[in-house]
């Protein structure tokens, strides 16, 4: 039997994007203006990016030198706190989030809330110093441009290094891997045994092609 059709699929810098994924905020997080002490993390789908960002927090906002809570300990009043907040999820602003809505966005945007919180690009940027912006983003093409200032191309084979004068870019960038094969049974049981298993049935494509195929996978 064929497999059940899978949804349009849309695509930044040629690769696959989810459904959260907006054209406008990403392009405010490629174009902003980043900070000396910005940190940067770039995590691969189930890979631990809850895990590092709940570290992250925990020192740069939870705990002082030494080890003592501090007043903004678990403070949830602004994004990335208590899960993440991912850039280009987010609408741009509570205006724009407002328009929408009317349009007959509610159930996307409440779905978007659900997972990273609610909040604005424009909240996201006006978190207190050192700010953390934490996504699935990746590499020089999505990231934000002024991370890689001063950043040089190989000749040999075109990938880019942090160039021989020391760091020019502004900000911290940290980037989470993991295995890629555990990644993958991590994804095939995220939300309980899939149907179609992991090559595909009439229920639909399998875990192979839902989380490896870059070609149209929506979830790569």
């Amino acid at each position: 039997k064929e497999s059940a059709p899978r949804p349009e699929v849309t695509k930044c810098e040629g690769v696959p994007m989810p459904y959260f994924f907006r054209q406008d905020t990403f392009d405010i997080y490629r174009n902003m203006d980043v900070r000396e002490d910005d940190i940067i993390l770039s995590s691969g789908v189930k890979m631990g990016t809850t895990w590092v960002n709940r570290i992250l927090n925990g020192l740069l906002h939870d705990f002082d030198e030494d080890g003592n809570t501090s007043k903004g300990y678990m403070d949830d009043s602004f994004p990335n706190r208590l899960g993440q907040s991912y850039p280009e999820a987010m609408p741009p602003t509570r205006e724009v989030e407002r328009q929408e809505m009317e349009q007959g966005e509610d159930k996307r945007m409440e779905l978007v809330k659900k997972n990273f919180g609610d909040f604005t690009m424009d909240e996201l940027l006006r978190q207190p110093s050192p700010r953390l912006f934490s996504s699935h983003l990746f590499g020089q093409k999505m990231l934000p441009k002024k991370l890689f200032d001063g950043w040089e191309e190989d000749e040999n084979d075109g990938s880019v290094f942090n160039g021989s004068c020391g760091h020019k870019g502004k900000g911290r960038l940290i980037v989470v891997v993991r295995n890629f094969k555990d990644a993958l049974v991590s994804l095939h049981h995220f939300r309980g045994v899939p149907k179609d298993g992991w090559y595909g049935n009439e229920h639909g494509p399998g875990s192979f092609r839902r989380w490896v195929d870059l070609e149209d996978c929506t979830n790569a």
